[in-house]
């Protein structure tokens, strides 16, 4: 593949060109993750994020890492993540809600 034409193709396009250049055969990552060669097909090409455990996969079977969709990250961290924002949001609103209101308010 030419550098040129690299950067105008989508990964997904990059992704089947490197599959047909390197002789690429899903059936190991398919043995390996237990998942059909045509679910593979469509988490490479359709999804956004795939598993982690399965991305892993991928780089064990030889997908360069720019090729594969990013793992996603585990519910936890991202639940997480989600009360440490809404505490910061009701903490920010807090302050600048006191700071709003009268000095009457305050000294009541």
């Amino acid at each position: 593949m030419k550098q040129l034409h690299a950067k105008s193709l989508t990964r997904q396009q990059r992704l089947k060109i490197w599959t047909i250049e390197s002789g690429f055969d899903s059936t190991e990552l398919s043995r390996l993750s237990g998942i059909s060669k045509q679910s593979i097909h469509h988490m490479l090409n359709r999804l956004d994020s795939i598993p982690p455990r399965f991305h892993d996969l991928c780089l064990q079977c030889g997908i360069p890492a720019d090729l594969i969709p990013p793992a996603t990250r585990p519910k936890a961290d991202l639940l997480r993540e989600n009360q440490e924002l809404r505490a910061r949001i009701a903490y920010l609103e807090g302050r600048s809600g006191s700071a709003q209101s009268s000095p009457q308010a305050q000294a009541s």
